[in-house]
């Protein structure tokens, strides 16, 4: 964990803006922890060693009914995710895979009845997820790479073949159908954003994927938002910063697991309660999803 990265977050917490890196949230778990022990088990008379999933991470299923995952031992109490773009039931802690976005990585929580006390696990729903970014052309980065599993370390499982965007080819998305890579020049040049988009010209694509992992090559599919510039500095202040509220809230899984044992160890802090209870995207707010790309010309 980077210092210098952490320090800031403490101050984010107190002007509302919610930072959901995995760097950010670990200075705010370890700058507030108290109650707590090396094993991520709050004290007191909660044990969060009860509150777990079948596993960590979770693959799309192809059914006629909601994949539906429940905790191992049935408690009393509270559920919640974060991001909360998970759809979780808030009594039982059955997470509905099929109805949550996927590609991402969560804290779920638990707090049992009767306590204040809050347990929480990472968990991930398998899919691919965009960065939120801006790219300009002539700097020659102009495409878009998707991140498996929340971990920009692991490459994409297609040992038995993939298949990307398909559906967006006749919409002008120039995507590598077996990487998910997106030629983010050509997709412009193929008139993506239209003939001669203008500046903030954008539009939303949905593109639809199967992956040869576990999850069977189930039909799987992620929305991104594609914004057009002609120049870098014409993008509102506004834009970026919900670019970065946006990328803020996306945990990644590229640490180890001794600094997930740790992160989880800090967390147990009314200040985070608050936080991770808090729903994000109330009137006016910022949610994860889509990823927005911004490309500018220069």
């Amino acid at each position: 964990m980077k210092i210098d990265k952490l320090a800031g977050i403490v101050l984010s917490l107190f002007c509302g803006i919610i930072a959901c890196s995995k760097e950010n949230l670990s200075t705010r778990l370890q700058a507030n922890a108290v109650n707590s022990n090396s094993n991520g088990v709050n004290s007191g008379a909660v044990n969060c060693d009860l509150f777990a999933y079948p596993d960590t991470v979770f693959y799309p299923k192809t059914s006629a009914s909601d994949y539906l995952v429940m905790p191992l031992n049935v408690q009393t109490g509270r559920y919640g995710s974060f991001p909360d773009v998970m759809k979780i039931d808030r009594n039982s802690g059955a997470i509905n895979i099929t109805k949550s976005e996927t590609g991402l990585k969560y804290i779920v929580w638990f707090i049992p009845d009767g306590t204040k006390d809050t347990c929480k696990k990472f968990v991930t729903i398998s899919g691919i997820n965009y960065t939120d970014s801006i790219f300009t052309l002539v700097n020659k980065k102009s495409v878009s790479i998707p991140i498996y599993n929340a971990n920009t370390q692991e490459p994409i499982a297609c040992n038995g073949g993939c298949s990307f965007g398909q559906n967006l080819v006749p919409q002008g998305i120039a995507v590598n159908k077996s990487t998910g890579v997106i030629d983010l020049k050509q997709s412009l040049l193929n008139g993506a954003l239209g003939t001669n988009p203008k500046n903030g010209t954008f539009k939303d694509f949905v593109m639809q994927y199967k992956i040869s992992d576990k999850s069977g090559s189930a039909l799987n599919s992620i929305s991104f938002r594609l914004y057009y510039y002609k120049l870098k500095s014409q993008i509102p202040d506004s834009l970026i910063n919900i670019l970065n509220a946006k990328k803020s809230q996306v945990l990644l899984d590229d640490d180890t697991e001794a600094d997930d044992d740790k992160l989880l160890a800090g967390a147990n802090n009314g200040n985070l309660l608050n936080v991770l209870t808090t729903p994000q995207h109330d009137a006016g707010e910022t949610r994860c999803r889509p990823p927005y790309i911004i490309v500018t010309q220069k």
